[in-house]
């Protein structure tokens, strides 16, 4: 893990806003850097804040040079094909990711980014032609802002405080924050004009000429040997256990997040079977909520899944395993206020951030600079499938939205202003929001991309490293590429997401593989609406005046402010009505406070 900064100087200008790297420090208080450096020459500012998460990361010292070639990386990375890349380049398996990384751009150039898996963001600088090369992963799982004013310089960094200190001139950015009103999130912009997102997949070449960004990855879906449904499974079963197994290369003890879905359980379940067999455990997490208990108000949901979390515990008694309930008497808006200086955009699910930064803080509290997730689960260990009855749904779904997209999602947008919501730009944008066409590639690279890349940030601060192993480069082609008939075989619940159910039965109870409910997420949140209401709406009252320009353009203000005023307190186990408009003001609450700093 590595806070990274690079900055190219096209010229000796000078600035009132300009400062060196040196004032970017990054200073959290949840860990200490074991490595920081800061190289300054004449064209090229580059900055490390290293915390070192494999045994490799003291092998290579950033920003760091190889002497032969002259080149300079400044990389945070995590390959989870450390092993194959050593092999391929003839080094040894002490090597760190970072100098692989550079060594494979040595002999293929930029090619070198085809042999890559894993988390990464680098630039590599070539001081013999003045030029900068910069990449991020498929996913965008490490990301990496950038800047270039023409003439003057170029600002990259994986997280956004830089950029409030090094450029020159900053906007806000409306497009921007109308497309969250209608949750929408960009692949590319951030919540200022002059600041941008590298697109994963995606590579930028820059120089005193331009910056270019190109693509070097898109989601295709390959033409798999015919198989019978157990080959299939035997092969899903053997990447599954790869991908988990490369998220298992760390400095420390080994964490996972468990709620009790398909996913995450069996990430944890074969990380518990990798590690027993070395004679070691698995820490575990569960995020639970205050005072609620069995079905929710949404049919086949419930309010949490501790049952079957502890059937898992049960089959693997070597995960250590925590119950967190939510800490409703902390005010999130104001941990917020501290975060939202490195995050690009405001945080979306803010009802979620309580439990996933108490889950980072576990982590460190059992030595564990890792935390394993199965967040993206959705879209390829237990995707469930497309038929053509969904098809044909959705063709009935475009054909709706398209004469009134407002009735999308249940009319959840009717909380945007009325002219807004009436424009043509906004009906576009519910519409896009509400028809997608190929959803299981939307999922994997659509707008999911960005808001992991905003919650990017909020690993570095607490120093806990998150791995996803469903979003592993080589299981992610294979998923998309599967047949949909080895995902079903008719639409009903218990015959969807058979991958999982039926490939990974040996591994896990059939308190999951049988099981057809969902639980919900932080579904206590209302407890903590009741607890700081008077805080958060004195806030609102008195927001700056651009603030307020801005937010109340977008969000209908009278209803916004009339929640508080209908529900001084929310009554226990709120119906969907009340979970919505309260899941909307808590949007509308951190896009306010994000603006207001």
């Amino acid at each position: 893990m590595n806070r990274l900064i690079a900055r190219l100087n096209f010229s000796n200008f000078n600035s009132p806003r300009q400062n060196n790297l040196a004032d970017c420090a990054f200073n959290t208080p949840h860990w200490q850097a074991d490595h920081q450096e800061i190289i300054s020459l004449r064209e090229i500012e580059l900055s490390a804040t290293q915390r070192f998460i494999t045994p490799q990361c003291v092998d290579c010292l950033m920003p760091y040079q190889d002497k032969q070639s002259q080149l300079w990386i400044n990389a945070d990375v995590y390959l989870t094909n450390h092993e194959f890349l050593c092999e391929l380049l003839q080094v040894d398996n002490s090597t760190a990711d970072a100098k692989l990384i550079l060594l494979a751009y040595i002999k293929y150039g930029i090619n070198c980014l085809d042999y890559f898996s894993g988390c990464l963001s680098f630039v590599i600088y070539n001081p013999l032609d003045k030029s900068l090369f910069a990449a991020v992963d498929q996913f965008s799982n490490n990301p990496l802002y950038y800047s270039y004013e023409e003439g003057k310089q170029f600002i990259c960094a994986n997280e956004f405080s830089p950029f409030r200190k090094l450029s020159s001139q900053l906007t806000i950015n409306e497009k921007h924050f109308l497309e969250i009103t209608f949750d929408t999130f960009s692949l590319t912009e951030t919540s200022y004009q002059e600041v941008f997102r590298l697109k994963g997949g995606h590579y930028l070449i820059v120089d005193q000429t331009g910056c270019q960004e190109h693509c070097y990855w898109e989601l295709k879906r390959s033409k798999l040997p015919k198989m019978n449904r157990e080959e299939y499974y035997q092969e899903f079963r053997n990447i599954f256990y790869n991908a988990v197994n490369s998220c298992l290369r760390n400095n420390g003890e080994n964490c996972s997040q468990i709620s009790g879905g398909m996913d995450s359980s069996s990430v944890t379940a074969q990380a518990a079977i990798i590690l027993a067999k070395e004679n070691r455990i698995l820490y575990s997490f569960t995020a639970l909520p205050n005072n609620l208990e069995g079905p929710s108000n949404r049919k086949n949901w419930y309010y949490h899944e501790l049952p079957i979390v502890k059937s898992v515990l049960k089959m693997y008694p070597t995960i250590a395993h925590y119950q967190h309930y939510s800490e409703i008497n902390k005010d999130i808006y104001l941990e917020l206020d501290i975060l939202n200086s490195y995050i690009d955009q405001p945080i979306r699910n803010v009802a979620n951030i309580e439990w996933i930064l108490s889950s980072y803080q576990f982590a460190t509290k059992n030595n564990s600079k890792v935390i394993l997730t199965g967040a993206s689960g959705n879209a390829t260990i237990s995707w469930t499938g497309e038929s053509l009855r969904n098809k044909l749904g959705k063709i009935r779904s475009f054909l709706k939205l398209k004469l009134k997209p407002t009735n999308a999602f249940s009319n959840f947008f009717t909380y945007a202003n009325h002219d807004v919501l009436q424009s043509r730009t906004g009906q576009q944008l519910i519409f896009n929001r509400g028809f997608i066409s190929d959803s299981q590639a939307y999922m994997l690279t659509g707008p999911s991309n960005a808001l992991k890349s905003t919650a990017y940030a909020l690993q570095l601060w607490y120093g806990t490293k998150s791995l996803d192993p469903t979003t592993d480069k080589y299981l992610v082609e294979f998923c998309h590429s599967l047949p949909q008939w080895v995902f079903y075989t008719d639409n009903k619940t218990i015959n969807r997401r058979l991958l999982i159910r039926e490939s990974l039965r040996d591994i896990l109870p059939t308190t999951i593989t049988q099981s057809i409910a969902r639980g919900e997420q932080a579904s206590d949140f209302y407890l903590s609406y009741n607890m700081h209401q008077q805080q958060w709406l004195d806030r609102l009252n008195n927001l700056k005046p651009a603030t307020q320009a801005i937010i109340w353009k977008y969000f209908n203000k009278d209803k916004m402010l009339g929640f508080f005023k209908q529900y001084p307190q929310i009554p226990d186990k709120p119906d969907n009505g009340i979970t919505t408009k309260l899941m909307v003001l808590s949007r509308c609450l951190s896009f306010a406070f994000y603006l207001d700093q």
